[in-house]
């Protein structure tokens, strides 16, 4: 049941589509698969706390609501003449590095 079928899907269709940059993989599970999944997600979630300020895998959160938040905490405190530092990573390509076959 791990095994997938991945399907490459361009993701600007007036890009160059020689470039693999240009592509983002979608994996094709089979459906007792997605059954799965789908109670294990349900058990987890009985099990698990998430915090407000987390954004991802949440139904109903968005990354337009995490952008949303950061904005007014940022409105907040420059209102109040409080510096504010912020620090960001660019994991887009992190993915790209993990060792599956160490992992499994």
């Amino acid at each position: 049941m791990t095994k997938t079928v991945v399907v490459p899907i361009i993701k600007n269709k007036t890009g160059d589509a020689s470039k693999l940059s240009n592509y983002r993989p979608i994996s094709l599970a089979i459906d007792i698969a997605k059954v799965l999944d789908g109670l294990i997600d349900i058990q987890l979630r009985q099990h698990l706390q998430f915090l407000d300020a987390q954004f991802g895998f949440r139904p109903g959160l968005s990354t337009e609501m995490a952008i949303l938040n950061l904005k007014h905490t940022v409105q907040y405190y420059t209102q109040r003449s409080t510096p504010v530092y912020a620090c960001f990573l660019d994991l887009s390509k992190a993915l790209d590095l993990v060792s599956y076959d160490r992992l499994w």
